[in-house]
């Protein structure tokens, strides 16, 4: 599958946030996954995202979810 049309440019504060969304205190399942898919969809730092099939195997979501979110 390409690459979404849109891209993640999360700051370095963003991203702070989020990891440290993710790992503290009870969450709902829905809401860290969505965070997951937002960190591993970021481009900053020159990173390069893996696909959109690769993120959704790797939260466990389907690949719709992906591109919505």
């Amino acid at each position: 599958m390409p690459y979404a049309k849109r891209t993640i440019n999360l700051t370095a504060k963003q991203r702070e946030y989020l990891v440290d969304f993710i790992s503290r205190g009870v969450r709902l399942e829905q809401t860290v996954k969505r965070a997951r898919i937002l960190l591993e969809s970021d481009i900053s730092g020159g990173r390069i995202p893996p696909k959109e099939l690769a993120i959704a195997e790797m939260v466990s979501v389907s690949v719709p979810t992906v591109k919505r979110i």
